[in-house]
Parts: structure tokens; sequence; C-alpha cells
């Protein structure tokens, strides 16, 4: 193993409320319109404004910490997507949907300095493979049952349980739950609806979002499965508890009522299938759960099971003063009002409680149906710029006379009882960006940097949310996908339209499109009291870059000296999008042995995705003892389904049963000389082990691999890959042999077939 000490220098990019911080949100009136060379921006905030010569008794400032790299980032997203943490044994946990896996990760105090935290995480021990446990439990599960992605995670430090949320890959099976001991350790697993999103405690329940999404569209012999949200009870015990899952069949008769009071349906579908949960907040005996493409909140009664309601959460007209909007890709910043309504469709919510009254925040993202050939979106030109609506003519609940845009580029307080709006930011976000040391990358995406590049879509797309209270004051904490960072708004007094922006935190690199923490995903706040340093604590979850930020509420901005321990079973370093798509197929050694099976040694890989993948960036390696690497940069391209073979030196034999011509082999590597008995080999893509072989004939301990390593291996046979990639070598590759009567035989012709040799 090789151990990597990393040193990070945090970036303390915190914006403060302070009438000499160049981010004042100003009180002027008027649009403020510029390209990034002027400072001079002022306009509305919408619902409540700082105003000059107001100033907090102290300044609000976030200091980054602490880090934490999964070692891996994709500009699709889903890397590492939730995060908590556990003040019982001072670890987080983190989902990574891209590996299937939950990484548990020990935060600590360093001994010199108790403000500066150390993140340390071995990749062998720490990193728990979802496939692998569902192999090892199979009567937890149902038949067939194989991890498609890894959404969510929850604890509950009464119960000292770890609770995650399993996809199937079969995008219409049914998900599941599971529950870990506090070491990862596999309790038991119960069954949900279909693609759950999120999970969450309520006391004794487990409650699951399941978004039943259309995947493959809404064509002949495709499914549309239901939403739902499945309650566990678990009160009689973690490994006896009950689960129900609750769908809306009964608001199929309503229909009619739901789209007239606004709630948003495709045309010609039932609410059954079309409302699609996305997140879950509780307060007391209630659940209220996002739907977000539906615009709506349902209700769930904790006792009963029953939805009590489904209610919508109306439009925003951006042609309101306080509602501006930089609608346009025109390469410049310009908040104006516009004639278009913007769908909050929210993402991330959370509850909290006034005076008894339970209120709902919302993180207004936006987003619509887009399923295969469907799409429910259109390009509106405005001003010259196509922006994206809704395609009215798709939907049901909205007026087709009006223009729809996706989102509202803002956060929303809504009333729980009958989701009446409370307050509503408008423009603060945007102008807060708009007047920061950020607005050269205003509206940018999160893989691309580009000034403005997202404003004809949905803006900086508040993705997620969290509330909490700090020293008497309510605030909340508003994640922002595209530009990154997360913004900090002190709602203490929202009712009378006093919200003010208190801090933007923000640690994204913006040297390159995609570099730091990018995409922020799901928030986890530790107040002081639980905190390892006795400050409040922010985690965040950056999908998108693979990463947690850890920043710390002070007084006064700080540079810390960030410290990175990571442990790595399969010696990888550095950062690349995760390769799912490229495994390692089959392989053939004979050492320079006689009567050998093969006429060359080999390595096929195979493209398993439905893209073509470019090779660039890729390496493929070989050991033969374990320590020793040789390394080959691959070129060129893979298609979809198809192998690579890597033709390596000829074999010493006389009777080969397979014969790899030139013209066969993809690319050749003369030096490859694989030990016909133990050998490890590993596809790395930007130095970051996307798969790794180890076999050793004895069954002993090849190089540090996935599980055991394949064993009973010989220059008379060859060893093949029979499942999909659970990490474990042995039981996701078969030994073949090809010696004796097998030669010739039906065998032969199969496996050459598929390395596409016949």
């Amino acid at each position: 193993m090789k151990r990597l000490l990393a040193i990070f220098m945090a970036l303390a990019l915190c914006v403060s409320v302070s009438v000499t911080t160049a981010c004042l949100i100003s009180d002027k009136g008027g649009n403020p319109s510029s390209d990034v060379s002027d400072s001079s921006n002022s306009g509305t905030s919408g619902g409540g404004t700082i105003k000059p010569g107001e100033e907090e008794e102290e300044n609000t400032v976030w200091n980054k910490v602490a880090n934490f790299s999964t070692g891996f980032s994709s500009a699709d997203g889903g890397v590492a997507e939730i995060v908590k943490y556990n003040k019982d044994n001072g670890k987080f946990y983190l989902v990574n949907g891209k590996t299937q896996t939950l990484d548990i990760v020990t935060l600590s105090t360093l001994k010199d300095d108790k403000t500066q935290l150390e993140t340390t995480f071995n990749e062998k021990t720490d990193r728990i493979f979802f496939n692998s446990l569902v192999s090892e439990h199979p009567e937890d599960f149902a038949d067939g049952f194989a991890v498609g992605d890894i959404t969510s995670v929850a604890i509950n430090e009464e119960k000292d349980v770890v609770a995650v949320a399993l996809q199937a890959k079969a995008y219409d099976q049914a998900g599941s739950v599971a529950l870990l001991n506090y070491d990862g350790s596999f309790i038991k697993a119960y069954p949900c609806g279909v693609q759950p999103d999120m999970v969450t405690f309520a006391g004794n329940l487990i409650l699951t979002a399941d978004e039943g999404e259309p995947r493959m569209g809404y064509g002949e012999g495709y499914v549309d499965p239901k939403g739902s949200v499945t309650v566990v009870d678990v009160s009689t015990g973690n490994k006896s508890g009950v689960s129900t899952v609750v769908t809306f069949d009964e608001f199929n008769a309503k229909r009619g009522e739901l789209v007239e009071k606004g709630v948003i349906l495709k045309k010609g579908t039932e609410p059954s299938v079309d409302l699609e949960p996305e997140y879950i907040a509780t307060v007391g005996n209630y659940a209220y759960v996002s739907l977000q493409e539906a615009n709506a909140i349902a209700t769930l009664d904790l006792n009963s099971k029953k939805f009590t309601s489904v209610l919508p959460l109306g439009f925003k007209d951006h042609s309101l003063v306080g509602n501006e909007i930089d609608l346009l890709e025109d390469g410049k910043i310009e908040l104006k009002n516009q004639n278009v309504y913007g769908v909050y469709m929210p993402d991330g919510i959370s509850a909290f409680e006034v005076k008894g009254e339970t209120y709902l925040i919302t993180a207004n993202e936006g987003d619509a149906r887009e399923w295969g050939d469907y799409s429910g979106v259109k390009k509106t030109k405005i001003e010259g710029t196509k922006v994206e609506t809704l395609d009215n003519e798709q939907w049901d609940g909205i007026d087709a006379e009006k223009t729809y845009i996706l989102g509202g580029r803002s956060f929303a307080i809504f009333k729980a009882s009958d989701m009446t709006l409370a307050y509503e930011s408008g423009a603060k976000i945007e102008s807060a960006v708009a007047e920061s040391k950020f607005k050269a990358y205003f509206n940018c995406s999160n893989d691309d940097v580009e000034l403005d590049s997202r404003s004809k879509k949905k803006g900086p797309e508040p993705e997620t949310i969290a509330v909490s209270e700090i020293d008497g004051k309510l605030y909340a904490f508003v994640g922002l996908e595209r530009i990154g960072g997360v913004m900090m708004f002190d709602i203490t007094d929202f009712k009378n339209g006093g919200v003010t922006l208190s801090a933007y935190a923000n640690s994204r690199d913006y040297s390159a499109n995609m570099a730091g923490d990018v995409a922020p995903e799901g928030l986890d706040f530790l107040p002081a009291e639980k905190s390892p340093t006795g400050k409040n604590l922010l985690f965040v979850a950056n999908e998108n870059s693979g990463t947690v930020s850890v920043y710390a509420f002070e007084k006064e901005a700080k540079t810390y000296e960030m410290h990175e321990t990571f442990v790595s079973a399969q010696g990888g370093e550095g950062k690349g999008e995760i390769s799912s798509t490229l495994v390692i197929y089959s392989a053939y050694g004979s050492g320079g042995k006689t009567d050998g099976t093969v006429s060359h040694n080999f390595i096929a890989i195979k493209n398993i995705s439905e893209k073509e993948v470019d090779l660039k960036g890729y390496t493929v390696s070989y050991s033969t003892n374990g320590t020793d690497w040789v390394e080959k940069p691959l070129s060129g391209s893979i298609a979809a389904g198809e192998v690579y073979i890597i033709r390596g030196a000829a074999a010493n034999t006389t009777s080969a049963v397979i014969n790899i011509a030139d013209s066969q082999a993809d690319t050749e590597w003369n030096d490859l000389v694989i030990d016909n008995k133990v050998f490890s080999l590993r596809i790395t893509l930007n130095d970051i082990v996307v798969d790794l072989l180890a076999v050793d004939a004895d069954g002993g301990s090849a190089v540090s691999g996935e599980g055991a390593p394949v064993s009973d291996m010989s220059k008379q046979k060859i060893v093949i890959r029979i499942s999909g990639d659970t990490n474990d070598n042995s039981k996701d590759f078969e030994v073949i042999s090809f010696k004796g009567e097998a030669q010739g035989s039906e065998l032969v012709k199969t496996y050459t077939k598929k390395l596409g040799l016949e």
C-alpha cells in the first residue's frame, strides 16, 4: 500500500456582510448591468435587503478547515453526493454512486492546533462495497438484485445504526435500504420502492423517497414505475422491522383536482406514476415530500402511513420588482425583469418550527422530465437567446399562454399546513454572485467556468438546503450546484422580509473547468456542542469533484494548512473521471513455458458501457511480483460492447489452441510476459485504478486487489470475467482450461467468439 499525505492550503473565500466587503448587496434599486470588470453593480435583492451603513456587530465567515477526496471525479456528477457526520465516533459517512460504495472517514483534530482537522481514510478497510454485501447476504435482497446506485445515507445515533439507500441496477426494480453498524458491517436490508433517492430517520422509522423515474422513456415496452415513500418501522429491533411502501394510487381518482390547483402532471399520465418523490423533511408525526417535477409537496401521516395531501407550490413571476433575473447568454451580467414564470421544482427541502408553526424551506433547483427520446422542455427565443422553457403542450396544471422557466434561482419558505408562500429570496442569490469576487464566473456551469453559460437554463441552480440555529439566530445554508459554494442567510426575521446574506463560502478552483470543490450536493451542519473543535461546522459533499469540504463558523478569516491522509489499497493517486465502463475481460500468461494454450501472452479489455470510450489517459499495467509494475499507455478507442486485445510476447508453444494474429490485436506490447501462475493487472485513468485483477495459482495473496485473488491458474488455462465488477476477483473471474479433451471443443469456439477472434 502507498501512503499519501496531501497538504492543501485552505481557500478562505468567504463573503462577509460588512459594508467594506465587495459582495455587499445594495438597496439602491435599479437593475444591475455590467461586464465582469465593473464592481459597481447594484440592485434590488428581493424580499429584504442589506442597506449601506448597516453592519452586523461582528462579521461572519466560514473558514475551510478540512478536505477529503474520494480520488475520483466526474463531469456527470454522482461521485460524492451525501455526507453525514457521526458524533459518536468522530467519522463522516459519504456515499459514492459511481463506485457503489460508502466511504467512512475519520475526522480528528491535529495535536498542535485544535482548530485544524485531519481526515484519515484507508481504502481497503474504510470503503464499503455494496455489491459485495449483497452477494454475501442474498437472503436479504430480492432474487437477482444488483446495486445500480448508492444515493443517500442517514445516521441514527440513538440506535447506533447507519441507513443507506440502494437503487437496483434494473431501473424498474424495487430498491433496498441497508442497515449497517457504525463500522460498516451488515445488519439487515429492507425492501423499498423503485429508485430510492433519499433516506432519513424519524424516530423508529426509516423513510426513503422512491423516485420511480421512467429512465428509458415513455415508448412501447418501457415502464414508468410508481413513485412512493417507503416507511420501515424498526421499533421491534433492527432485524425485525416492517417495510411499507406508500404509493399515490388514491390520487388517480383526484387527477383533475390536482391539475386544477396547479400540480404539474404529464398529459395522459396518472399521479401514481407521475409523482416522483425527491426529498423528505420530517416534523413530529408528519413527513413532507418534495415532488420536484410536479412542483408540489406531499404530506405523509407517519401514524396512518397515508398521504394526506398533495399541494402545489405556485410560480414565480419574474416581471415583478425584486424577482429580476439574468436570462440571456450574452457574456455579461444583467439582472432585469422578464415576462416569464419560474417553476420552483425544489430538490432539497428542510423543515423547522417557529412558535408551533411548521415551515418548509426549499432549494428551488428546477427539473423537468427528459427520458429516452422524450423531452418536456423546448427552446424559446427571448431577446436573441434560446431559453430553456417548459413545452406547454406536454403538461397539465399550467397556463398554456404563459412562458415557464425551470427553477426559481432562489430559496423559498412555505407554511407547511397549506403551502402558502411565507418568503421568497427573489434575486438575492444571483445579485450576491454578481457583486462577489466570483463575478467573473457568474452563472457558469459545474464543468465549464465560462461566464453566463447557465443563464439561459437554471442559473446558479440551488441544489440543497439546510437550516440551523446559531447563537439564537436561524440560518439557512444553500448549496449552489453550478457556480459552486454555499451561501449562508440569516432568516430569523423571514416573516417580515428581513433576510440577509451572512456569508458565501466557495472553495472551487476556477483556474480549470473542474477543479477544487465542485457542485455541492449534500450538506450536514454540526453544531458547536457536537463538534470536535467546539466550533460550528458545515460539511459539504461536492458530487462532481468527488470531495468533501468542511467549513468552520468563525469571526475572522484565517488561512489553514489542511491535512489529508489517504491510504490507497490500489496505489493510485491524483484525480480522474472514474471509469465504470472499462474492465479487464480476460488474460493469458505462459511466462515462456512450453506446451501452452495460446500463441501469445495477452490482455483483453472490454467496454461494458453503451458509448464508445476514448483511451486517451488510460494505462494498462502488469506485475509478476506484486510490487514492480510495467506500464503501457493506451491509444485509440473501444466501441460500445467491444473487446480491445493487447498482444504480448509470443509463447514458446507448438500446440496453441488459439492463435492471435497481428490483424486481430488492437495493439502490440512485445515486452508483455505474464507469469502463468502469479500476476496482477490493472487499468488506470489519470493514475486512478479503475479495475484490477489479481491471480495466484495457489490462492495466496497477489498484489492488493479486489477481494480474494483468482486461483488454480496454469499455462493451459485462461482467466475470464464471468460477472460484473463486484470488487471480488474470486467471484468476478473464472479459470477455464483448453487442455486435453477440451481442445477443439465448443469451449474454445465460444471463447474465441467472445474475443472477436473467430
